[in-house]
């Protein structure tokens, strides 16, 4: 470091510190990454099946109810609206299914299975409710009440049940989402604190060691110009960094050795002179 420049020592503190920022940017920037991806599962995929799932339990209690209905009226024309409902209903429930299969098909823990359950309730349901359905139109209402109270109802019953079970699942799915976002957030502020604690800590100590790579050398120079000024010339000005301050102060001990030399010459000339002087006394 004391080889170094000036100059390339302060851009080496200098470019730390900003590899260091540059550092905690992008460990922040990766979190807020997985963060949003979490968030766009929740608020797209998951959001989707949620709302598909409380269709379904919709339209399985409201063919519940108009089951019952059904197999009460005596009205030929309001059974025909209520058959046609059931049907409408029915057919949504199927498009609800292809909507939800392929990402729930793929669920391990236990999305499959409540969409299966579902599933086949209502495939279970659809012949019920036609051989009823079929009863009724012939005239036989004791058989088809029978019939569905007996079968159809309990079958809408399953496919309800299937489709809050497949609710409930996927609102574990959010639960376990917003923890693991929770625990992500919690370890990436924790990242972060010990990445600028270390950041601030580096920074500081290479503050230090810079700071005294150059008052060092510099306060030797100022105290080797002082003795000089004071006329002081017997100490030798040692340089330790061929830097900028090394080279000021090779060039000082240079320069008091040149003055020490030029200085021992003037007094050897001037004890001659006075010597000589001496002897011409002596001699006149």
């Amino acid at each position: 470091m004391r080889n170094l420049k000036l100059g390339y020592r302060l851009a080496a503190a200098f470019a730390v510190s900003v590899l260091a920022t540059v550092a905690l940017a992008a460990m922040q920037l990766s979190d807020t990454r997985a963060m949003h991806e979490d968030l766009l599962r929740v608020a797209g995929p998951r959001w989707n099946e949620i709302d598909l799932a409380a269709q379904g339990i919709s339209l399985a209690g409201e063919n519940a109810t108009i089951a019952g209905q059904l197999f009460v009226t005596n009205d030929a024309g309001t059974a025909a609206q209520l058959l046609a409902t059931i049907d409408r209903n029915t057919r949504k429930l199927e498009e609800i299914e292809r909507g939800v299969e392929p990402t729930a098909s793929g669920c391990k823990r236990g999305g499959k299975e409540s969409f299966d359950e579902a599933r086949a309730a209502r495939a279970r349901f659809e012949p019920l409710f036609a051989q009823a359905r079929r009863l009724l139109e012939a005239g036989n209402r004791e058989e088809a009440v029978r019939l569905a109270m007996a079968q159809v109802v309990p079958a809408l019953g399953a496919v309800h049940d299937g489709w809050r079970k497949f609710l409930g699942h996927e609102g574990n799915h959010i639960r376990d989402a917003a923890a693991d976002g929770s625990e992500r957030y919690e370890g990436g502020r924790r990242l972060t604190l010990a990445l600028l604690l270390v950041s601030v800590l580096v920074t500081a100590g290479l503050a230090i060691v810079v700071t005294r790579s150059v008052t060092g050398p510099v306060s030797v120079a100022v105290t080797a110009a002082e003795r000089i000024a004071r006329g002081d010339l017997t100490e030798v000005v040692e340089a330790t960094s061929t830097d900028e301050v090394g080279r000021l102060l090779t060039a000082m001990r240079t320069m008091t050795e040149k003055l020490a030399r030029t200085i021992g010459e003037v007094r050897a000339g001037a004890e001659a002179m006075v010597g000589a002087s001496s002897q011409v006394n002596e001699t006149a």
